[in-house]
């Protein structure tokens, strides 16, 4: 698995740096004394694991990972107790309090490796049945969405709405939940209100993507994901 820390304080970075030298499927790649740091260098070097602190100067861990678009496993590491609440809530693997003894750091470790094992086989059962259609509730009525059909979805507070070719349909959720349900290779999310179909995009205009009426601009935090994608598919 391959990893990084992040963390202010460089003693707890040299315990975390000896902690997986000694675990032999864990691959430390990097170690960063902030966030900032690190967000260029995930940019570039995707990481399946992030070992991080909580609590730091300019932006805490919880704030740093919901600020990925893809974040990959969490470990948090802290000597703040009352930050649990906080880590579980983004989906952290797990919660490791200062001074971290071996034993948590080894079976924290075992946590992510299993479960990065479960989403690699949950994936790639999903990519063999992937559905060609979406089911939705509206109102008190469930309505089937062909994939294809589909040109864009917005997220307006608690709803999200999903433009077809021939309508719109309103539904109950959330951006973040329906990225789940879509397959990543044909929708992107192009910014936090957007998500769209790589298929019905017509042309990408100063950094604008232009379907039919809809001219949504890409920003800065999903743009080289986007792109990335984009390049993937025209390969």
């Amino acid at each position: 698995m391959k990893c990084i820390a992040i963390d202010d304080e460089p003693l707890a970075l040299k315990v975390i740096q000896e902690f997986c030298h000694q675990v032999p499927f864990i691959e430390l790649e990097g170690i960063f004394t902030s966030p900032m740091e690190a967000i260029g260098y995930l940019s570039a070097h995707p990481v399946d694991l992030i070992f991080c602190d909580i609590q730091m100067p300019h932006l805490n861990g919880v704030d740093f990972i919901l600020s990925q678009p893809h974040p990959p496993l969490i470990v948090f590491t802290t000597a703040h107790p009352e930050y649990a609440v906080q880590g579980f809530e983004v989906d952290a693997v797990d919660y490791l309090l200062k001074p971290v003894p071996f034993n948590r750091f080894l079976q924290a470790c075992q946590k992510a490796h299993n479960r990065l094992g479960f989403n690699q086989h949950k994936s790639e059962k999903q990519n063999l049945f992937t559905a060609s259609y979406l089911l939705i509730r509206v109102g008190y009525d469930t309505v089937k969405l062909n994939l294809a059909d589909i040109l864009l979805i917005e997220g307006q507070k608690d709803y999200i709405k999903i433009q077809t070719i021939d309508q719109a349909y309103l539904t109950k959720g959330t951006l973040k939940s329906m990225e789940t349900k879509l397959p990543h290779r044909e929708f992107v999310r192009v910014q936090k209100s957007f998500i769209v179909s790589l298929a019905h995009i017509e042309k990408i205009e100063h950094n604008h993507i232009c379907m039919g009426k809809y001219r949504i601009p890409i920003s800065d935090r999903y743009r080289d994901h986007f792109y990335e994608t984009l390049h993937d598919q025209s390969l």
